[in-house]
């Protein structure tokens, strides 16, 4: 066997037997996982979780128009018409009901929140701007404006959530 085999020799058995010696620990981040037969790669996993945590920490967010909370502007209606509309259980960005109806004078607007996201109910029209508190899961978001007859759009104002399609049309008559 030539010297330059026998050095070349003795380094590969030296690996070798390195290797033997000192077990290989697992990456801790896995390329791929199998759930329930269906490949996930883990970078996609991750994504979704902070993804999932960003759009929470932007539901709690204040937006440049300054709005005064429903509860500052009005008294609780003690008479007058309450309207109920819930947002979609789930998690699209959409209420259950796209038109409503009333007659003029004191509105109540409540909406429930089946759905996992943070969302709240607003409305606007007719030089009127009111909001109610942003609510979690099983929670209910109400409003409280008196209206002249007109067309209102009442949204949720969380970032995104209107322009995703989150709105509906208020008719008093």
């Amino acid at each position: 066997m030539p010297q330059a085999d026998a050095a070349a020799y003795g380094r590969r058995r030296s690996a070798n037997l390195r290797n033997a010696l000192v077990p290989r620990l697992p990456n801790v981040w896995p390329r791929r996982l199998v759930i329930a037969d269906r490949l996930i790669r883990p970078a996609s996993v991750v994504f979704a979780v902070l993804a999932f945590a960003a759009s929470l920490t932007a539901c709690g967010g204040s937006s440049a128009r300054s709005t005064v909370p429903a509860s500052r502007t009005a008294e609780p209606a003690t008479q007058g018409t309450t309207l109920e509309v819930s947002a979609d259980p789930s998690n699209r960005l959409a209420f259950d009901k796209r038109l409503l109806s009333t007659t003029a004078g004191k509105v109540t607007l409540i909406m429930d929140n089946p759905s996992q996201l943070a969302h709240n109910i607003a409305l606007e029209g007719k030089r009127i701007r009111v909001q109610g508190a942003t609510v979690g899961q099983y929670q209910a978001s109400k409003l409280t404006a008196t209206l002249k007859h007109g067309r209102y759009r009442y949204f949720c104002s969380m970032p995104g959530h209107r322009r995703a399609g989150m709105e509906g049309t208020l008719i008093v008559g």
